[in-house]
């Protein structure tokens, strides 16, 4: 018999609809229940491409004993993290502050008015190594809530403003500028992996914020070694497992420090940035393997993670058959087999599987230490590339691991920015289009519900939009702005930006939260400033504002600009790698931008100007242009952009210009001439 969750639409709470647990979602009926039978509340936060969500929910919640104690002892609340960040991100902070660390499956204990008393992440059904088991827990927990209840609602207040100290505390530096930039350079320097690259020992994350942040270093210092830093690290991580060499995209982080054996779920969010920062490295070098690779993940995304009306799915579990990697692995004999000899046995030497296997008998398929030539024949030699492709269509006869198909507008965003830069720089019309159709997708499910919701499946949204959803969207909007000059973008950016201001920025306290005002069913409003995997709402936002601050030419959020940069302290320095997009945008924030302008008389002329800019690394750039489809001269709004004013030339030619504070070189008619213009500037 099914639970409450069968009636919910996230794929992560109808994988628990089934269970002999009574679950809730979250919701004013939950909340109720407990108050009125007087229990504790066990909150349990995960997401379907969770490995060891799946393993708690295995061994704990289809047990019927354990459901058994979890029905009588609790209200139990099951919460998809990736639909309500906002009630993780508390949550999660408050399960740190109590035990100092962290990770999904979240298991917190509350009280009916939401105050955390104890919590942990994954707990085994039995008492392992000293540990005491989940049936313990929840009788230890049940009997304290029973017999200690105000000392551990004490307990639970002080760690809810242990948090709210956190987001409000006032930090200061005297003023922002480059040195500080050179203090968070160090930082990641000495943490740097100068052996296999990246950061970190045995956990590797790819931390795509802090190596985009050192290409933006790199760009203001290349006497600093930030751009070998980053070109070896992607490398060494595309050689390694962590990449999916038959199919394509980035697993979501290595469990070895040389990034072979990875965690194997695939996320959205780490293919939109990795795609981003491989796009970045190839215009920061003009090296053709870092294109090559960013391609290969948009054919990833768009093969097996784009829906029919072209939004772009959550994630891909680890697990499939009951078991984790199996569907990525292989053995000796499978590819002999499937290729034959002798290119069977060339192709097994090729990827580095052998007999014995590096993974429980099988092989993860990687390119060991090869060297840089040698990994980009690798990459585009045409035998591999059929031989990959044999192996691919092979692999999808196999049991796939669940997909998780929910529609995240701030992650399918985020993946529309790395696209419209990626048609920028490659100059590939499908990127554009497909950048292009998603957005105006979420553009009409915001219309249709009338606000913009946090995800969207089945027909159906959830929930409202966070910081990030419009922070995100709205720089998507103004990518878009760049690549096609339609004007309409801008406008929608334009409207974005205000609607964040209203619901999501305090004047009084000069900070930006993650929920909207109103937002009544949490026991604090949280403004989490902090990046770590994917930017926060704050760096987009912060970002966003200062392009359209920069294009207008009004200054009409500079004062919320430098509020937000006001509030950076010295411990934010040290905590580098938690804030790469942060200080990225500090670096757009500092240094003057390239300013470019384009006034074409078609999509053809205007096409080319933008994928030659598009080749250049130029981190700071703003790109304004328009296409003129009539003769009259225009009078719509961009043509009171201090980029556009009074650049209308006379004879009708497309023609494009360099300025620096809106104050232009000659201006140009061909793309060549406006590149040599850019090359001579930055030398």
């Amino acid at each position: 018999m099914s639970n409450r969750l069968a009636r919910e639409t996230s794929p992560y709470l109808l994988q628990h609809a089934n269970n002999p647990v009574d679950w809730y979602p979250w919701g004013d009926d939950a909340i109720e229940t407990a108050k009125v039978r007087n229990l504790p509340i066990l909150l349990s936060v995960g997401y379907s491409a969770c490995h060891w969500c799946h393993v708690m929910e295995r061994e704990c919640f289809e047990d019927e004993t354990i459901a058994r104690q979890m029905n009588t002892g609790f209200v139990n609340i099951k919460v998809d993290r990736e639909e309500r960040p906002d009630i993780d991100d508390i949550y999660m902070t408050s399960v740190q502050a109590m035990t100092g660390q962290g990770g999904w499956p979240l298991t917190v204990f509350l009280t009916p008015e939401g105050i955390p008393f104890f919590g942990g992440t994954y707990f085994p059904p039995v008492g392992r190594g000293g540990h005491p088991g989940f049936p313990q827990i929840l009788a230890a927990v049940s009997d304290a809530y029973k017999n200690r209840k105000e000392q551990l609602e004490d307990s639970g207040k002080h760690v809810i403003r242990h948090i709210e100290q956190l987001s409000e505390k006032e930090e200061t530096l005297t003023k922002l500028d480059m040195s500080d930039l050179d203090a968070v350079y160090e930082t990641l320097k000495n943490q740097f992996d100068w052996k296999f690259g990246g950061f970190g020992e045995q956990i590797k994350f790819p931390q795509a914020l802090a190596l985009d942040f050192l290409l933006r270093y790199h760009y203001s210092n290349s006497n600093s070694q930030a751009l070998e830093m980053v070109e070896f690290s992607l490398k060494k991580m595309y050689a390694g497992g962590i990449y999916d060499h038959v199919g394509g995209g980035f697993h979501r982080y290595s469990t070895d420090k040389e990034w072979l054996v990875p965690h194997f779920e695939k996320m959205l969010y780490d293919n939109a940035l990795l795609s981003l920062l491989y796009v970045h490295t190839f215009q920061a070098t003009g090296n053709q393997f870092y294109r090559e690779v960013a391609l290969d993940i948009y054919r990833y995304v768009e093969r097996e993670m784009t829906s029919n009306d072209g939004l772009f799915y959550s994630s891909q579990d680890a697990d499939s058959e009951g078991e984790e990697g199996i569907y990525y692995t292989w053995t000796f004999n499978e590819i002999i087999d499937l290729l034959g000899e002798p290119r069977g046995i060339d192709a097994v030497s090729r990827i580095n599987v052998s007999a014995k296997g590096n993974f429980g008998g099988r092989n993860i398929i990687h390119l060991g230490a090869l060297q840089d030539q040698e990994i980009f024949s690798r990459l585009t030699d045409p035998l591999w590339v059929d031989d990959r492709e044999t192996i691919r269509k092979h692999r999808e006869n196999r049991i796939s691991p669940f997909k998780d198909r929910k529609n995240i507008v701030s992650w399918n965003s985020l993946m529309v920015q790395s696209l419209a830069e990626g048609y920028l720089a490659t100059g590939e019309d499908s990127l554009k289009q497909l950048a292009i159709q998603n957005i105006k997708t979420i553009l009409d499910i915001k219309k249709t519900n009338k606000g913009l919701p946090r995800s969207y499946i089945n027909n159906t949204t959830s929930g409202n939009a966070f910081l990030d959803d419009y922070s995100y969207l709205l720089n998507a909007c103004l990518c878009l702005y760049e690549i096609t000059f339609d004007e309409d973008w801008i406008v929608e950016a334009e409207a974005l930006a205000d609607d964040i201001i209203q619901l999501f920025w305090d004047s009084r306290r000069s900070m930006f939260y993650d929920v909207s005002q109103g937002s009544s069913d949490l026991v604090i409003r949280p403004s989490n400033n902090y990046d770590n995997v994917i930017p926060s709402g704050m760096s987009q936002a912060i970002a966003a504002l200062l392009r359209i601050d920069r294009i207008t030419g009004q200054g009409k959020y500079e004062n919320i600009i430098i509020s937000t940069f006001s509030r950076i302290s010295e411990s934010k320095i040290s905590a580098a790698m938690s804030l790469g997009a942060f200080w990225s945008t500090a670096h757009s924030f500092l240094t003057q931008p390239v300013e470019l302008a384009v006034v074409a008389f078609s999509e053809r002329d205007a096409a080319e100007f933008q994928t030659m800019v598009g080749k250049i690394f130029l981190p700071n750039r703003l790109f304004a242009g328009a296409i003129v489809v009539d003769s009259p001269r225009p009078k719509t709004k961009i043509w009171d952009s201090p980029l556009l004013r009074d650049r209308f030339p006379s004879d009708l030619q497309t023609t494009a210009f360099l300025c620096e504070g809106y104050t232009c070189q000659l201006p140009v008619r061909s793309p060549t001439e406006l590149k040599r213009q850019i090359l001579a500037s930055l030398t």
